[in-house]
């Protein structure tokens, strides 16, 4: 039976005798669904774009400016832009849990040199260190070996998926049995070698299509990749593809990407689960007919972009890979949020997201962090004090909220009513995560 505390006075305020909130059962989390996020806009140059956060919150991405581009590192409000020697260009790409950033540097012009780069921070001071020529970095891991994909000549037209070693010594990713040469790693866990660390990227098959490739780590002797197959084919325009992005710590790991389906135009955010090889499942889209899932955490949380039927890209959250609903972000934000989230691209095991968003066609980096609905004084839960400013925001049907109360809004209806106080309900006593 759920244990219920009764609030006379919002009761009488709301007129609705006996109105209570249930207490959370001991131990309950809150779903995916009763998840409210807060928007931080992170701006610099003429537009931005965010790559990856890690579980202290530090954010990292590129901004744009005139004639180059810059990389930066985002914290606790401030933005650190990251230093590129002698280059042009610079990206960073992603994050680990001790703040070491990986990502390129590049001249400007179609047959630019490039070069993977680190950049760690001394004594609060970023610099960086160029690794190989022709290489770019892609992810990072907490055991610090670092992946991407190394450019065999000018065009990229044979690459290979690299692994650099905290010893600087590298292994290349080997190709499928019976595929060619060119393959790529973007996504590295972070268990360690021998015991459950492994990589995912694309590799080419035998028919020249590339498909997701899984490889593992091993401790005295090489592996070959994993293909890990396409979605089933509902079309025969062309042949199906598919890419591995990222993947998370369980055994065996959730591992993401895209699918195409064999249909022109047609890709779809699919994730693979259970012992490799894995059984994929499509997460599906908004009514459109494109998306990836880019990222996912260690809870099985998913995150990536699918399109609408208007072919908008909007950012999605799934929160069972098992039974997969899509999540719109933008339905999670306040009601007055004046950006549209079109990319997530990362989530740290806070629940924290980073991607890109679209400002009046300029593209914002953008940090959203998570609260439970009706949580308006960031306690970190709704509580009774919540419950108390709920009752003096109340509103009638046609008058503005205002802007104090506008948290409380969380159907965004425009007015503060017994349809949000139903949101607060659910959500009463129970922590996020």
């Amino acid at each position: 039976m759920a244990r219920c505390v009764r609030l006379h006075p919002i009761a009488i305020a709301l007129s609705f005798t006996g109105l209570c909130v249930n207490l959370p059962a001991e131990g309950q989390s809150l779903p995916a669904s009763l998840v409210r996020y807060r928007v931080v806009p992170i701006r610099e140059g003429l537009a931005s774009g965010a790559a990856a956060v890690n579980d202290t919150g530090q954010v990292v991405g590129s901004y744009s400016m005139v004639f180059n581009t810059e990389a930066f590192v985002w914290e606790n409000g401030s933005l650190v832009t990251l230093p590129r020697g002698t280059f042009d260009n610079a990206t960073a790409t992603d994050i680990n849990e001790a703040g070491v950033i990986v990502g390129q540097v590049s001249e400007s012009g179609l047959f630019a040199a490039r070069s993977a780069v680190r950049w760690t921070n001394s004594g609060g001071t970023w610099s960086g260190a160029t690794l190989d020529s022709g290489r770019s970095a892609a992810a990072l891991g907490d055991q610090n070996l670092i992946v991407g994909t190394k450019c065999n000549d000018i065009l990229c037209l044979s690459h290979n998926g690299f692994i650099r070693y905290p010893d600087d010594s590298t292994v290349f990713v080997p190709p499928f049995a019976d595929g060619q040469d060119n393959n790529n790693a973007f996504g590295i866990n972070d268990l360690l070698v021998g015991f459950g660390g492994a990589v995912v990227g694309s590799g080419q098959a035998s028919d020249g299509s590339n498909r997701a490739l899984f490889y593992t780590l091993p401790l005295f002797f090489l592996f070959s990749s994993v293909d890990l197959g396409v979605l089933p084919p509902t079309g025969d325009d062309v042949i199906p593809q598919s890419v591995a992005y990222d993947l998370n710590n369980q055994l065996p790991p959730i591992i993401v990407g895209s699918s195409d389906t064999g249909v022109v135009g047609e890709t779809l955010p699919v994730v693979w689960t259970g012992a490799v090889p894995s059984t994929i499942r499509s997460l599906g889209t908004f009514g459109g007919p494109r998306g990836e899932a880019l990222a996912v955490n260690d809870w099985g949380w998913v995150v990536g972009w699918a399109q609408d039927a208007a072919g908008e890209d909007r950012a999605f959250l799934v929160e069972d890979v098992d039974q997969p609903e899509l999540i719109d972000l933008n339905d999670t934000v306040p009601c007055d949020t004046t950006v549209t989230l079109r990319f997530a691209v990362d989530i740290n095991d806070e629940g924290w997201i980073a991607g890109t968003a679209d400002d009046n066609g300029q593209d914002v980096a953008f940090l959203l962090i998570p609260h439970p609905a009706g949580d308006c004084d960031d306690s970190g839960t709704a509580d009774p004090n919540d419950v108390a400013a709920f009752s003096a925001c109340r509103t009638a049907p046609g008058v503005p909220v205002s802007v104090e109360c506008r948290c409380f809004d969380l159907d965004c209806s425009g007015s503060v009513d017994l349809r949000d106080f139903a949101f607060l309900q659910r959500t009463f006593g129970i922590a996020f995560p």
